[in-house]
């Protein structure tokens, strides 16, 4: 390599420094800012590897730009025509135009089949939920954490992280969707087979805080890569999010101040535990529970049905299967309300008096017949 740069300049720039090539063990990353830069050094460091007797794959050998108008000049090694691509994996991981997210989804699914692989150990009752916990998180979610510290994180792929980790634990206590258990409900029996644990989006988040402070704190090639700036201007309208913006989000920081901050290595960490924790999302309409009025009044006749997976606001609307049941001993009263317990359930019923005068309800719409929950 030494002797294919010996001619060569390079246009690349990073923080003052001319950067030509990455390398690591076999695997060797060109970089040039222009066309005939970059066939210069193709061709410069085929003729070097020539003259060792070694040759260059053309098949493995990608190109890849971050031109919108792609590459027009043909960039050939002995004669082969070199193949310009969106992404390649480089180091078991994915790069990508578009970002992280391709490597992440490719991330999800060798988990998804890594966990299918196990289902024997999952499906074994001799072994304690704990141990195929702990099992899971050493075989299944390493898997998954493979260079998560060069991710981008957005909105999107924060919610993707949480899915995956919920369909590797259902799968591991052996829940099915259909059985209607929520998210929080499945958190809690895993806590209480391990105590309190550290969730696979903290976990990334906290890979990326500790790699930065490490980086930070160092003094080589990543530093400069990672601190310094490139010539040129991003493009019109929305930008992309970048890497060094979910430091800034996560810690509330600008990134001047997380420098100063990652130099005191205790100081960094107890940041990073702060802002690596993942806020609880607020509580869904369904989730909530309302009282709104106690009345008395003989009942005597009702209608059961069996309300489908719904918002309290839209009970109304999803009411089927009507169902008229004689009632052998009248309730005089009852609380009417909506809660998750009646409004998301297949197994759970509203029971509609017939009959009854118009009740307004506080909250809800008016009907001709007030919806009744009877707590048993």
């Amino acid at each position: 390599m030494t002797d294919a740069l010996e001619d060569h300049e390079g246009t690349v720039s990073i923080g003052g420094r001319t950067i030509t090539n990455l390398r690591f063990a076999d695997d060797i990353d060109g970089l040039a800012g222009k066309e005939q830069e970059l066939v210069n050094l193709v061709k410069h460091l085929n003729e070097a590897s020539a003259a060792y007797n070694m040759q260059i794959n053309a098949e493995k050998t990608k190109l890849m730009t971050n031109n919108p108008n792609g590459i027009s000049t043909e960039i050939k090694i002995n004669n082969k025509k070199l193949e310009t691509v969106n992404s390649f994996k480089y180091l078991g991981a994915i790069v990508s135009d578009e970002g992280s997210k391709p490597e992440i989804l490719s991330r999800i699914a060798q988990t998804i089949a890594a966990m299918t692989k196990l289902k024997v150990i999952w499906n074994d009752s001799n072994i304690a939920i704990g141990s195929k916990i702990r099992l899971m998180r050493s075989l299944v979610m390493s898997i998954f954490l493979y260079a998560c510290e060069s991710w981008t994180l957005t909105a999107d792929i924060d919610r993707r992280i949480q899915a995956v980790e919920m369909r590797c634990f259902r799968r591991l206590l052996g829940i099915s969707y259909r059985d209607h258990i929520t998210d929080v409900e499945v958190k809690a029996r895993i806590e209480s087979a391990i105590g309190s644990y550290e969730d696979l989006l903290s976990s990334v988040k906290k890979r990326k805080l500790n790699w930065y402070g490490h980086v930070t704190r160092s003094s080589g090639l990543a530093h400069i890569i990672l601190q310094g700036t490139v010539q040129g201007s991003r493009r019109r309208g929305r930008q992309r999010k970048r890497w060094e913006d979910n430091i800034r989000e996560w810690t509330g920081l600008e990134l001047s101040d997380t420098v100063r901050k990652a130099e005191n290595r205790e100081e960094w960490n107890k940041l990073v535990a702060k802002s690596s924790v993942v806020p609880l999302r607020s509580k869904r309409l369904r989730d909530k529970f309302w009282t709104f009025v106690t009345f008395r009044e003989l009942l005597g006749d009702f209608t059961l049905r069996k309300v489908a997976r719904t918002s309290p606001p839209s009970v109304s609307r999803c009411l089927s299967s009507t169902t008229r049941l004689p009632i052998v001993q009248p309730i005089d009263w009852a609380i009417i309300f909506i809660s998750s317990n009646c409004a998301v359930g297949l197994n759970s019923f509203i029971i509609l008096p017939s009959g009854t005068s118009r009740v307004g309800l506080s909250g809800l719409h008016s009907h001709a017949n007030p919806t009744v929950n009877v707590k048993h």
